[in-house]
């Protein structure tokens, strides 16, 4: 076992081989132009699954586009493939098995009488889970209404979610969904459903005993159910108002929560000494830019040690 540092919550790992593949992802939208918007996703599969997810520093360095799988459509508000799921290797862990990336892609939309568009990926598999699985379905919708407040089209708003999420056995958890929105927009968070439409596939609400805060975008967790692989499905969603009921957009976000054995006590979390970087805080790079800052850990325990610290790229 060894425990690293993951877009600043330390984890513990334990190597399984996985029997199927889908390990979540993103999929948010923004206005260009015109009746055109720009879908933005991020996807995360097993790197081992094959070459259309393998990924390493040259993969990265190089730019080289992934041929990932399956296509992402439009399925209300108009009818058509928009773009095969291709993307740019961002982030991955050869020792957990992963492969994250992004791409976007620009996309006329026809035109539809009350300006609403709803955009999915679905396909199979999910990796083995404790509870649901098999064929994922994520679902975002989009409402090109130009805005009273702002006088624009709405932005939706994005996260940058990690894959996995890893909890120790027998602990209390809170975690902060990390979200944002351009429009500087009221950002909630909800359960994906199944009803009245399909958003989450075989994953709908299957962390069973867990609960959200939808107002702050929190999620609690009392990890003594089972050891083994969870499925989180969120949609997030902006509001002009704390007290409105229907928001502009509804973004799919979709990642794991791996719950394993530990000898290590729930006090004896890695913490993060004062950063330049902290939970929350927020950093402007201009563009062609390096930004460059350290990141300090600290283990919670003598005898733990972070061994390395991963990252979500923007």
């Amino acid at each position: 076992m060894m425990c690293f540092l993951s877009t600043f919550l330390l984890t513990c790992i334990l190597y399984l081989v996985e029997s199927s593949h889908f390990r979540g992802g993103i999929i948010s939208w923004k206005p260009t132009e015109n009746n055109q918007i720009e879908l933005n996703y991020r996807v995360a599969f097993r790197t081992s699954y094959g070459s259309a997810h393998t990924c390493n520093a040259e993969t990265i360095e190089n730019g080289t586009l992934l041929s990932g799988e399956g296509t992402l459509q439009c399925i209300e508000g108009c009818s058509d493939t928009i773009t095969t799921m291709s993307y740019y290797c961002t982030d991955f862990s050869a020792n957990e098995d992963w492969t994250s990336g992004t791409n976007s892609v620009k996309y006329n939309l026809s035109s539809s009488s009350n300006n609403l568009y709803t955009f999915g990926f679905s396909s199979c598999c999910w990796i083995s889970l404790v509870e649901g699985g098999s064929s994922w379905m994520m679902r975002t919708t989009a409402n090109l209404t130009v805005r009273q407040d702002t006088g624009k089209i709405n932005t939706s708003p994005i996260s940058a979610m990690q894959p996995i999420v890893r909890f120790s056995y027998g602990c209390d958890y809170t975690l902060k969904i990390p979200v944002s929105d351009d429009d500087g927009d009221v950002v909630k968070c909800r359960w994906s459903t199944q009803t009245p439409n399909d958003e989450c596939g075989g994953v709908c609400k299957t962390l069973s005993g867990s609960y959200l805060d939808e107002s702050s975008c929190v999620l609690s967790y009392n990890a003594t159910r089972s050891t083994g692989w969870y499925a989180v499905a969120l949609q997030i969603e902006d509001f002009q108002k704390t007290t409105d009921a229907v928001p502009f957009s509804s973004v799919s976000l979709q990642f794991l929560i791996f719950v394993a054995n530990s000898n290590a006590s729930c006090a004896s979390r890695p913490v993060l000494p004062q950063n330049i970087i902290t939970d929350g805080s927020i950093h402007h790079s201009s563009v062609n830019t390096i930004f460059n800052e350290s990141i300090i850990a600290r283990s919670g325990a003598v005898t733990l040690r972070v061994t390395a610290i991963d990252t979500v790229s923007p």
